[in-house]
């Protein structure tokens, strides 16, 4: 590389720099003079009471047994006024605050690769690529897996556990039990010598997709 690409490059690290330091000099300044990146949440209250057939629907004066939760709505920036917070129906959410910034600063670990490849860089990528995963993976169990699966196969169980909604009038499909006998063999692929049992779900899957 010569001396002119050289200065070049010093360059324009050196301008990248200055931008990334000026704006996050004025993230901060905005924050501690107003709301900006504070995340604002009410509280909302679910609550599922059984009936004399054990199934479950919703309530609105929850007794002793029932099951209830909260859930966090986040209030939106054109509702959220002085009033609001000083009446205490609205809360600052400090998680959601805190991932919201994690979330900008990954988002400027991320734009710093326009400076040249750094360690922020490569530690902002491999989260990224690792909470992917682990999200995508959370995802599949509760969206398709426990409902999907394990609620056709155990109903009832299920609906007690995990999803006090669901609708258990279809009751246990055997059908279901194809399915997840493909999925343990699938596991197979992960024991040395049972590979050849994870074969046999592969072709499968393909063939279905082929068609």
């Amino acid at each position: 590389m010569d001396k002119s690409s050289e200065a070049s490059k010093n360059s324009n690290t050196l301008i990248w720099g200055i931008i990334f330091i000026i704006g996050a000099i004025m993230l901060v300044w905005s924050m501690s003079t107003s709301r900006t990146g504070q995340v604002w949440v009410t509280p909302e209250q679910h609550a599922f009471t059984a009936d004399a057939d054990g199934k479950y629907s919703a309530t609105d004066t929850p007794s002793s047994g029932d099951i209830e939760w909260v859930t966090y709505n986040v209030v939106p920036d054109s509702e959220l006024t002085q009033e609001v917070i000083d009446s205490g129906s609205a809360t600052l959410s400090w998680s959601r605050t805190i991932g919201l910034w994690l979330a900008a600063i990954f988002t400027l670990f991320i734009l710093s690769f326009l400076v040249g490849d750094n360690p922020a860089y490569k530690f902002a990528e491999a989260l990224v690529v690792g909470t992917s995963a682990g999200y995508v993976m959370v995802i599949g169990i509760w969206d398709v897996f426990v409902p999907l699966l394990l609620g056709k196969l155990a109903p009832g169980f299920v609906q007690t556990a995990f999803l006090p909604g669901m609708d258990v009038s279809a009751g246990t499909q055997f059908l279901y039990i194809i399915p997840a006998i493909l999925i343990i063999m699938l596991l197979f692929q992960l024991m040395p010598s049972g590979g050849w049992i994870s074969r046999w779900p592969i072709a499968f899957f393909i063939g279905i997709t082929a068609g």
